[in-house]
C-alpha cells in the first residue's frame, strides 16, 4: 500500500508541476504578445510620423 501511495503522490506532484509550468508559459506568451502589440503600435506611429511623409514626398516628385 505504501508504494501505491508514493506513486499517487508522485503523479499528483507531476500534475501540479505541469499546471504551474503551463501557467508560467501562458503568462510568458501573453507578455510576449503584449510586447509585440506595443512594438507594432510604436512601429505604426513611427511609420506614420516619418516614413509616410517621405514616401508621399517621393511620390509627389515622380
Amino acid at each position: 500500500m505504501k508504494v501505491k501511495n508514493y506513486a499517487q503522490k508522485g503523479r499528483l506532484q507531476e500534475m501540479a508541476l505541469q499546471v504551474v509550468v503551463k501557467r508560467r508559459v501562458t503568462r510568458g506568451t501573453v507578455r510576449i504578445i503584449d510586447l509585440m502589440n506595443k512594438g507594432l503600435r510604436l512601429w505604426n506611429h513611427i511609420c506614420h510620423l516619418f516614413i509616410n511623409p517621405i514616401i508621399e514626398k517621393c511620390e509627389s516628385l515622380t
